[in-house]
């Protein structure tokens, strides 16, 4: 054990095969590490405190809500603020 199936592939497979499919993989392992570090930059741009809080009927509702589709148990916890992201639209 401790092996990773890549690693093993890249050390028992053929090394040129490995190149010809370095063209397909290498753009969308560029575009996966650049949205991740703007992902990670955009953190900065949300607020330190927040400024809406939910209203006071909303958690009764959601109950409701979902005790009418089946659902007989629901929580709700609160969330730090770090931990929010901006949302977009």
């Amino acid at each position: 054990m401790g092996y990773s199936v890549p690693e093993i592939i890249f050390n028992y497979g053929h090394k040129f095969q490995h190149l010809k499919n370095a063209s397909h993989i290498l753009p969308k392992l560029i575009m996966t590490l650049w949205e991740a570090k703007k992902s990670y930059n955009s953190l900065i741009n949300n607020p330190e405190n927040n400024k809406k809080n939910a209203e006071e009927g909303l958690f009764k509702n959601v109950k409701e809500y979902t005790s009418s589709l089946g659902c007989n148990q629901i929580g709700f916890t609160e969330v730090p603020n770090n931990y929010m992201l901006k949302v977009r639209t």
